[in-house]
């Protein structure tokens, strides 16, 4: 079996703690950060100069989620989750 992108490297969370370790980082966030979190439903359809490109655009998150959407609709082969967070 040949074993690509589908490998969880990271979590938040683990219900058997043997099972994986999450990383935890603490920074400071101001207004104007955003922050992504998704599948890789929607990291693997999408370059990752373009994926960075919507996220930083002036346009509210609900547009950038709405483009992403389409863009999976359109492009991608799996499913596909994103919830993006902005400050304020």
């Amino acid at each position: 079996m040949e074993y690509g992108w589908e490998i969880i490297d990271r979590c938040f969370f683990s219900y058997r703690q043997e099972g994986c370790t999450p990383d935890a980082v603490q920074f400071e966030l101001k207004a104007g950060d955003r922050i992504l979190l998704c599948t890789d439903g929607l990291y693997k359809s999408m370059v990752p100069g373009i994926l960075l490109e919507n996220v930083l655009d002036e346009k509210s998150p609900d547009e950038i989620l709405d483009a992403f959407r389409i863009h999976c609709e359109r492009q991608g082969d799996d499913n596909y989750t994103a919830v993006l967070i902005a400050v304020e």
